[in-house]
């Protein structure tokens, strides 16, 4: 399927060329879903981390316990990087 491409008011069929460029900058991007779903996963995890959580390591083994799972739940998605 041709790809298309507006130059000021007129839509014009991408060269084969350009096709490669797309096809290369779509395969990139896709390339790195897993890092971008990695790096917002992390980032999730560590918004819990709060700094009540962290009091809370240092006072209860429950605490402890939950910081310690955020921490090993960070390295699984670290290791997808």
């Amino acid at each position: 399927m041709p790809r298309f491409k507006m130059v000021g008011n007129e839509r014009i069929q991408l060269t084969a060329d350009e096709e490669q460029q797309r096809d290369a900058e779509e395969k990139a991007y896709a390339d790195g879903a897993v890092r971008r779903e990695a790096l917002k996963e992390i980032s999730r995890i560590e918004q819990t981390i709060t700094r009540r959580r962290i009091r809370d390591s240092v006072l209860t083994a429950d605490g402890k316990t939950w910081l310690d799972d955020q921490e090993k739940l960070i390295a699984v998605e670290r290791a997808k990087l």
